[in-house]
């Protein structure tokens, strides 16, 4: 099965950041910032490819997502790294299958606004993919696959210690899942 999945992902993250420079803005040359957290996603699907037919609908389904992201900054605006990223799907009250996934990938984030406790960037990344969908019902159906990432994101990181923040996310995901069966 070939998927293509386009998802708004709206976002809020708890963060740990390393300690600022003393300095009066965020994020600057040779820092290391490394985020963990958990947070809800909306997601809104409108193209499946499924056994090389095309079917073009409107879904959507919310997420209870885990993600650690890294980054290194090359410069006071630029920086690169990784990230991983668990979904656990939430289906309908009335559904009582499973679906989970996650992401693994490479990121770069250009900070256009930076002061002491307030940090605006945009985010490029591209990565691996897998989702694993299990039914609960007569069928009792199970779809999985794996694929490729890509997606773009607005991120406003708001400090309230050296430490400890939250992120909120606006973006968009574009996952591609050849192989799903």
């Amino acid at each position: 099965m070939k998927a293509l999945l386009s998802s708004l992902l709206v976002l809020c993250i708890i963060n740990t950041a390393p300690a600022q420079s003393g300095d009066d803005k965020i994020f600057l040359k040779g820092d290391q910032v490394i985020e963990a957290g958990g947070g809800l996603a909306l997601f809104f699907h409108s193209k499946i490819t499924w056994k090389g037919q095309d079917t073009t609908y409107n879904d959507s389904t919310g997420s209870i997502i885990f993600p650690v992201r890294y980054q290194y900054a090359l410069n006071d605006w630029f920086g690169i790294g990784g990230m991983f990223r668990f979904h656990n799907y939430i289906e309908g009250q009335n559904d009582e299958s499973q679906a989970v996934g996650f992401d693994l990938g490479a990121r770069a984030d250009m900070h256009y606004l930076r002061t002491r406790r307030l940090d605006f960037s945009g985010a490029l990344g591209f990565g691996y993919t897998h989702m694993d969908w299990k039914g609960n019902d007569v069928s009792n159906q199970h779809f999985y696959g794996s694929g490729f990432h890509f997606d773009v994101e607005l991120i406003g990181r708001f400090y309230f210690s050296d430490h400890f923040g939250m992120n909120i996310c606006y973006g968009r995901i574009i996952q591609n899942l050849p192989n799903m069966t």
